[in-house]
């Protein structure tokens, strides 16, 4: 198992304590790679792959369109065997999304 973690400062890597047998990688956001550049370069481990993604909807749904893309520009993953969730958005208050959920489910009614 492979995981990446972006996280702001280097000082917040921590002890993952884990029973998996899992390689960890810790992203510094600004001092490195974006987690799509990281993982595009990665060797990923043999077999039917999975992935589950977690984060800031526009890098969720790069990396996402990166795992599900054919060819050099992708991984190749079947659609089906990535779950994904964008958290939030940069840029974007609370305030905002609670806005637009309403303004959504105004229009959806």
């Amino acid at each position: 198992m492979r995981a990446w973690i972006e996280i702001g400062h280097g000082e917040d890597v921590q002890d993952l304590p884990t029973r998996a047998d899992a390689e960890i990688t810790w992203l510094v956001r600004g001092a490195g790679p974006r987690p799509v550049d990281a993982i595009s370069g990665a060797r990923l481990p043999d077999g039917r792959p999975y992935a589950w993604i977690a984060g800031e909807a526009a890098e969720v749904r790069t990396l996402r369109r990166h795992l599900v893309a054919a060819g050099p520009e992708g991984r190749g993953f079947d659609r089906r065997r990535v779950t994904f969730t964008g958290y939030w958005r940069r840029g974007a208050t609370e305030e905002d999304l609670l806005a637009e959920l309403l303004t959504v489910g105004a229009v959806s009614s």
